[in-house]
């Protein structure tokens, strides 16, 4: 087979009993999308010749149908393009039917449910049946709102508002002329896309409106899902929004338990029009699951009301069934909006749980942080009281020198003064000073008070010497012993000097290192603090996007309700 000029084939696949579905790209504008065409091309020998034929005008019956619906861009229906013929390439008397449409990437119900070992997750079963029920809900009952015309129907003003028609009965005329039974529903007319989404497909038996079906559509679709009323050919029931409903509630059936109700075989038609109960989804479908998960045992995990449907849906007699795809939808949906409801105020309560708990640990960062500051002030005070006693140390040891240096005395004075009992004193006098500066510290009044009596004893001596007193020079062993005694007195005097420094920079030392102590203190307080204050506002920004979700939510409850 070829495709239509203009088109690079990509791939194929079967696209049911009568059609191959082709996937394609645009040579010239490039986008991918799918032609079907009819197994078997027409021959004709005009164009005239080529629309007569049964094939063409079924072919073009179905895109008609499709055409139409897709006015409202439904999008879980098959949506078509274009449609038309062109010659086969190897026989030009042969007319190839096509149409194009968005390329499904997916597998059917039937594919996809054997994939997965005959068990479905209840959450994709229900997901299936919101979105192919509201498809049948548009096909039933919504798409007069898309094909109506004002004019041709006799719409008088303002009786349409929006896209819907206020007045019951003019809108029950137009959704009966405008209605679109799919009329082939089983598991292979039903694509799952790798989205998840789920799309209706071939509409090559569709009824519209109050056509009167030709036999082969009157029989209804596939026999594995046709209603009881379908199968009597003296029948004068037409395919209608309730045999479409019998036949989805069998493609339910089948995705939940994990096959179809009913074996194909030759007692099909009695279990269709007789069998009743039906063989419990529950026991079907715990063998299933048992066969997918060895060792493991099956818990019911489906909801009653979804049960309840399918069995409502497979009535014998049409009247107790659902009027059509939209009250199945709207009971769907319905249950779908309670179930969301719970979960959502089950959502809410764990927010508000949780936001109760962020609260907590907001205030105990806060308190935290509270006690972190009280710390960060106690360390500054100690800090700055550690700087201020550094400052007095140090004014305290300058005042000590200064004092120091001026209680000294030229020792040649001293020696001709005193002669060697002065310097033997001096001497003793010197090797009794403190030798550590702390003793110093502590006795700085004394000091004072013995360098002010020498200072006052060498004015004395001072000024006998003026007076014209005289003293008796030293000998030469006293000389020798006055030099070595000097000697003795610079080395203690230096030494002095040395414990003096070493004390200044012990005492400067260690204050330093209490400053840096306390000064990497207060950095990692101040730190810590920051980190607090990071946390407390991750926390009241979590606690803000809560709130938000619980608004969120809390509003979608409430427009819920409202709607039902």
């Amino acid at each position: 087979m070829a495709v239509p000029k203009g088109f690079k084939t990509l791939g194929s696949e079967k696209g049911g009993s009568f059609a191959i579905v082709y996937k394609v790209r645009h040579e010239e504008l490039g986008y991918v999308r799918a032609i079907r065409e009819l197994y078997k091309p027409i021959t004709a020998k005009n164009d005239e010749e080529l629309k007569r034929s049964k094939e063409y005008q079924d072919f073009l019956r179905e895109a008609d149908v499709l055409l139409k619906l897709g006015n409202g861009n439904h999008p879980h229906i098959e949506n078509i393009h274009t449609f038309g013929t062109f010659p086969n390439p190897d026989l030009p008397s042969e007319h190839i039917l096509y149409w194009e449409r968005n390329y499904i990437q997916g597998e059917n119900l039937d594919e996809y449910l054997k994939k997965n070992g005959h068990f479905m997750l209840v959450e994709e079963v229900i997901m299936m049946a919101e979105q192919i029920c509201s498809a049948l809900s548009y096909c039933h009952e919504d798409a007069y709102r898309f094909l109506m015309n004002p004019n041709e129907d006799d719409l008088p003003d303002g009786c349409v508002v929006g896209s819907v028609v206020e007045d019951d009965a003019k809108r029950k005329v137009l959704i009966d002329r405008y209605k679109v039974i799919h009329n082939d529903i089983h598991l292979k007319n039903i694509m799952r896309c790798i989205d998840g989404n789920y799309i209706l497909i071939d509409f090559g038996k569709a009824v519209e409106g109050e056509e009167n079906p030709t036999f082969n559509r009157s029989q209804g679709g596939a026999e594995i899902t046709r209603a009881p009323e379908l199968w009597n050919s003296n029948s004068s029931v037409k395919p209608n929004p309730r045999t479409d409903v019998y036949s989805f509630g069998v493609v339910l059936y089948a995705f939940l338990a994990g096959q179809y109700p009913f074996s194909n075989d030759k007692t099909l038609m009695d279990s269709h029009c007789n069998k009743w109960p039906l063989p419990s989804i529950e026991s079907i479908r715990k063998k299933f699951y048992e066969k997918k998960f060895p060792g493991q045992t099956y818990k019911r995990d489906y909801p009653q009301w979804l049960e309840d449907a399918i069995m409502k849906c497979l009535e014998k007699d049409p009247a107790k069934r659902f009027r059509n795809g939209k009250e199945l939808y709207e009971y769907i949906k319905g249950h779908c909006q309670d179930a969301n409801n719970a979960k959502y105020e089950m959502e809410i309560g764990q927010l508000t749980s949780e936001n109760e708990t962020l609260n907590s640990q907001v205030n105990g960062l806060r308190d935290a942080n509270v006690s972190i500051n009280k710390q960060l002030n106690s360390t500054q005070n100690a800090l700055a009281q550690t700087q201020q006693t550094l400052h007095d140390t140090q004014d305290q040891l300058e005042k000590l020198r200064h004092q120091f240096n001026k209680s000294r005395v030229p020792l040649w004075i001293l020696l001709t003064l005193f002669g060697l009992w002065g310097v033997a004193a001096s001497l003793y006098a010197w090797n009794n000073r403190p030798t550590e500066l702390n003793m110093q510290l502590e006795q700085k009044d004394q000091a004072i008070a013995s360098a002010n009596d020498e200072i006052n004893e060498l004015k004395a001596t001072i000024t006998d010497l003026q007076n014209g007193e005289s003293h008796p020079a030293p000998n030469k062993n006293e000389s020798e012993k006055i030099t070595r005694l000097t000697n003795l007195i610079a080395k203690k005097d230096q030494k002095i000097r040395d414990l003096e420094t070493q004390l200044s920079n012990q005492k400067t030392s260690d204050n330093s290192a209490e400053l840096k102590r306390l000064n990497n203190e207060v950095t990692r307080l101040n730190n810590l603090i920051k980190e607090k204050d990071k946390e407390i506002l991750d926390l009241e920004s979590e606690i803000n996007d809560k709130n938000k979700r619980i608004a969120a939510l809390e509003k979608v409850i409430s427009g819920k309700k409202t709607n039902k």
